[in-house]
This record gives C-alpha cells, structure tokens and sequence, in this order.
C-alpha cells in the first residue's frame, strides 16, 4: 500500500516538473538581450521552434523610403506643341551665260536649299577677227575678236611671213643652176627654214660672223623654231653685194662656201636677205 502511494507521489512530482518546465518555455526571450548561445535575439534569423511560439521578433530592417513610396512609373515626355516645319522656298531664276550654266535655285529661311532646271551654257559669238600686230620675217603677228554677247575677247597668232623676196628667189635659182651645172640635183626650198635665215639676215648686222650675238653656233636657230629632224646642216653669210649675182660669184669664189653650194649631203636650202643703210646682208642655211 505504502508502495503504491509512493508511486503515486513520484508521478504527481513528475508531471508537476513537467508543468513548471512548459511554463519556462512561454517567458519572452525578448527582453532578455543574450541567450546562453550568445546570439542577439534582434537578428532576424531564428529556429523554426522560436517562430512557432509566442516570441515577437522584428523583421530584418528596411529603408522608410523603399516601403513608404510607390514604385515609380516612367512618364513618357510631353507632345511636342509646335507644328512640323513646311518648306517654303524662295525662287531665284539664275539665266545662262557664255561660259556658265542656267538653272532655278530655291531657297527656305531654315537653310535648305535646291537647284533644277539646268540650261546649257550659250557659248561665245565672236565677231570678226581684227589684226593687233602685223607679222613680219622675223616675228609672228597676232590677231583678235570680241564676243557680241559678253565682250569675251580672243587672240590667235598670225604665222610668219615665209614667202622669200625677190632676192631670195633670184640667189636660190642661181645655186640650182650651178648644181645642175655641177650634175647635181636641185635643192628644195625649205619654207620652214625661212623664219631662220630671216633671224640669222638681222643677227649678221650686228655680228657678222657664223657665232650668233648671244655667242651660240649658228645652227641653234634650227631647234629653236623647232627644226630637229636633218642629219647635216650648213650656212654661208656675206655683207655688202648689191645683186643676187654677185654675191653667188663671190661664194662660188670661196672654196668653203662653194663647198656648201655643191654638196651632195643637202637636199634643201632657204635665204635670209636684210638691208640696212643701203647695205645688204646675205644668208643661206643648207640642211639635210
């Protein structure tokens, strides 16, 4: 019996433990600030047997400003309130010329601007051609014309004068009768050697002698007025014979101009005759 009301005492005291443990497990944790573990009870970490109880724990901390304002929306920028630009042009109508183009240029206050409606340039309506300078044995002459349009004026050069004197053509068919005297063929005269023997008739009034003024051989007359294509080439001058006779007799009376009259290596000649004072000055150029 006794045994029995000693058990029965044992389990009162066991279930009584039990009550007084259950009441422990409800005391708020909060207020105390550090649990045997050591951890800050302010943390927003805890086990899930702690959320199940009655402890409040605060939530991890938030900006005021991230949970208090509405997430903003984009706002799209306002309509434009002013009107699309509408072109409007100024028309200039710009005529052609002689030398440059028509067209129509349009022109608006923004700084745009076109051009339409090319016309061809009209191009020059000269007159007649007036002669400036007459050309002489030795110089080309030079002539010119005006546009009737737009006063636009034109020059052109007037050739040389080739046609040899009556001099020239009297010595140069006394040579060929002495060729043929001779048995040999005629000389062709040249015309293009013309302005040569005229430059190298003026030069010997003032140097005579087969060294030009500006103390170059005779022969560079030829490249310079653009004779370059002859493989032999020869001069005889003389001064003071009045008559195309007596200046051949004397060339013929000189072994070396005579040479030059009678060479086979040339096929062509032309003469050069200048007067100064009554004195006449004679050329022949020999080429080949």
């Amino acid at each position: 019996m006794f045994y029995k009301k000693h058990i029965s005492f044992l389990i009162i005291c066991l279930i009584f433990s039990l009550l007084l443990s259950g009441c422990r497990d409800t005391v708020d944790y909060s207020s105390s600030p550090v649990i045997p573990g050591g951890e800050d009870l302010t943390h927003s970490e805890v086990s899930s047997a702690d959320a199940s109880s009655d402890l409040t724990v605060s939530e991890p901390e938030q900006s005021s400003q991230a949970s208090s304002e509405t997430p903003l929306k984009p706002v799209n920028p306002p309509a434009s309130s002013t009107a699309p630009h509408l072109h409007a042009f100024k028309i200039t109508r710009v005529e052609s010329t002689c030398t440059k183009e028509g067209y129509t240029l349009y022109e608006c206050s923004c700084g745009e601007t076109k051009i339409d409606d090319y016309v061809p340039k009209k191009g020059h309506t000269f007159g007649e051609w007036n002669t400036v300078t007459e050309p002489t044995a030795t110089a080309v002459g030079l002539k010119e014309r005006t546009c009737t349009v737009c006063g636009e004026k034109e020059t052109e050069q007037i050739p040389i004068v080739y046609a040899y004197s009556a001099l020239s053509k009297e010595v140069f068919e006394l040579v060929n009768n002495e060729r043929a005297n001779a048995g040999l063929p005629a000389l062709a005269y040249r015309q293009d050697l013309q302005i040569c023997v005229n430059i190298r008739a003026e030069e010997i009034m003032e140097k005579f002698d087969h060294i030009r003024p500006n103390n170059t051989e005779c022969f560079t007359v030829l490249p310079e007025n653009n004779i370059d294509e002859y493989s032999a080439a020869g001069e005889n001058i003389a001064e003071g014979q009045e008559t195309a006779k007596a200046v051949i007799e004397s060339w013929m009376n000189s072994e070396g101009h005579k040479e030059n009259i009678l060479s086979e290596k040339y096929t062509g000649i032309a003469i050069g005759v200048a007067e100064k004072d009554g004195r006449y000055y004679w050329v022949q150029i020999f080429i080949g």
